[in-house]
C-alpha cells in the first residue's frame, strides 16, 4: 500500500514538473516572440526615423541649393545696375539681409540651443542691422561727398573757362573772381572737416579724459562728437574770415584799379580842354580853378570806403583836403 502511494505522488510530481516546464517552455517561446516583435518594431520605428531624416535632410540640401542659385542670380544681377551707389547699397542690403537670415534659420533650425546662445545670436542679428545703418550712411557720404567735389570741379572750371573770356578790370571779371573765392572756400571747408571727421577717434580719447576729470570737479563735460562739432565750427569760422578778407582785398584793387582810370580818363579830359583853350591864360587859370574846386568838392564827399579803396589813410586824405583848399585861394 506504501509503495502505491509512493508511486502515485512520485506520478504526480513527474506530471507537475512536466507541466511546469512545459509553461516555462511556452513562457519562455512567448517571451522570445515578444522581444523579436519589439526588435521589428524598434527596428521599423529606427528605419521610419531615418527615412524621415534623410527625407528632411534631402529637403534642407534642396532649399540649400536653391538659396545659393537664387543667391548666385542676385550677385550676377548686381553687375547690371550702372549706378554705382545703388549697385553697393543693393549689395550691402543683400549681404546684410543674408547673414540675418541664417542667424535667423539657426534660431528656429538647430534644438540643443541654449537660452544664453539663443541671446548671443540675437545681439549678433541686433548687431548687423546696426552695421548696415552705419554702412548704409556711409555710402550715401562717399556719393555725396563725391558729387560734391565734382561740381566744385565743374564750377572751378567754368570760372576760368569764364575768366579767360571776360574783359579785365571790368565788373564781369570782379564777380568771377569772388565766384572763385567763394567755390575754393568750400572746397576749403569740405577737405577740412573730412580731415577732422578722420580723426573721430581722438575727440573719443579727449572726451573721456575730459568726462574723467569732470566727473572729479562736477564740471559738465562735451562728448566727442561735441567737441569735434565745435572744432569743425572754429575752423570753419577762420576759413570764412580769410576768405572775407580776400575778397575785400579784391574789391579795395578793383575800387582802386576803376579809380585810377577815372582819375587818368578826368585827367586827359582836362589836359584837352586846357590846350582848347589855346593862349588865353586868363580862361585857362579861370578853368584851372574851377577844376580845383570840383576836385576839392569830391574829396569832400568821399565816404569811409572810398578812400580806402583808393588807398588812403586818415592823414593822407586830410593832407590833400588841405592842399586842394590851398589850391582854390
Amino acid at each position: 500500500m506504501r509503495e502505491q502511494i509512493d508511486k502515485l505522488v512520485e506520478s504526480r510530481d513527474k506530471a507537475i514538473f512536466a507541466l511546469q516546464k512545459e509553461t516555462q517552455a511556452e513562457a519562455d517561446l512567448t517571451l522570445k516572440i515578444d522581444e523579436e516583435a519589439q526588435k521589428r518594431t524598434n527596428q521599423e520605428k529606427a528605419d521610419q526615423k531615418t527615412r524621415a531624416e534623410n527625407v528632411a535632410k534631402a529637403a534642407d540640401e534642396r532649399k540649400q541649393k536653391e538659396l545659393d542659385v537664387m543667391r548666385a542670380a542676385q550677385d550676377a544681377a548686381f553687375a547690371l545696375i550702372k549706378d554705382n551707389q545703388q549697385r553697393e547699397l543693393k549689395q550691402l542690403e543683400t549681404q546684410s539681409n543674408r547673414q540675418i537670415a541664417d542667424l535667423q534659420k539657426r534660431l528656429t533650425t538647430e534644438k540643443n540651443l541654449t537660452k544664453v546662445a539663443k541671446e548671443a545670436i540675437n545681439q549678433q542679428i541686433l548687431s548687423l542691422q546696426e552695421k548696415q545703418n552705419i554702412d548704409i550712411a556711409e555710402i550715401n557720404k562717399k556719393y555725396s561727398d563725391a558729387e560734391i567735389n565734382r561740381q566744385i570741379e565743374i564750377e572751378t572750371e567754368l570760372i576760368n573757362l569764364s575768366l579767360a573770356a571776360v574783359k579785365k578790370g571790368t565788373q564781369d571779371e570782379l564777380d568771377l573772381q569772388s565766384s572763385k573765392l567763394d567755390t575754393e572756400m568750400q572746397a576749403e571747408i569740405k577737405a577740412m572737416e573730412e580731415k577732422i571727421r578722420l580723426n573721430e577717434n581722438y575727440y573719443k580719447e579727449l572726451a573721456e579724459i575730459s568726462a574723467g576729470k569732470g566727473s572729479d570737479s562736477g564740471e559738465d563735460t562735451l562728448t566727442g562728437e561735441e567737441l569735434m562739432a565745435n572744432e569743425i565750427a572754429n575752423m570753419k569760422l577762420a576759413i570764412e574770415t580769410k576768405y572775407q578778407q580776400d575778397k575785400e582785398k579784391l574789391q579795395q584793387d578793383f575800387d582802386k584799379k576803376t579809380s585810377d582810370r577815372q582819375a587818368l580818363a578826368l585827367q586827359n579830359e582836362f589836359n584837352e580842354k586846357l590846350q582848347q583853350l589855346g593862349e588865353n591864360e586868363l580862361l585857362k587859370a579861370q578853368f584851372i580853378l574851377e577844376n580845383e574846386r570840383a576836385l576839392n568838392a569830391q574829396l569832400l564827399e568821399m565816404d569811409t570806403a572810398q578812400k580806402e579803396a583808393l588807398g588812403y589813410s586818415q592823414e593822407q586824405y586830410e593832407a590833400l583836403v588841405i592842399a586842394s583848399k590851398q589850391q582854390n585861394y
